[in-house]
């Protein structure tokens, strides 16, 4: 499959890890993607977790560095679009 595709994207709890747990052979496998020139994005929906802390979590856990640019919680996604779309509408179209 890493042949095949140049971006991958993981999901972090239950894929990566559970809990304070590392899922044997998911940092493995991510360092091999990105050794092999691949991009590889991390996606969360636990949106009580700023990206820092994802991204500490990750690193601490796998000793490999990433840049917060490649993941994405759900908390983010949604600020992003919040602020996308209310400048769409402008200062006299209030989003609510």
């Amino acid at each position: 499959m890493a042949a095949t595709y140049d971006i991958f994207i993981f999901d972090c709890d239950g894929v990566l890890w559970h809990g304070k747990d590392k899922i044997t052979g998911s940092f493995e496998a991510v360092k091999y993607l990105l050794d092999s020139g691949k991009k590889v994005y991390l996606l969360t929906n636990a949106s009580f977790r700023p990206r820092t802390s994802i991204l500490d979590k990750f690193e601490g856990l796998s000793g490999i560095k990433i840049p917060i640019e490649t993941i994405y919680s759900s908390a983010y996604l949604t600020c992003e679009y919040l602020k996308a779309t209310a400048a769409e509408l402008g200062e006299d179209n209030p989003l609510w």
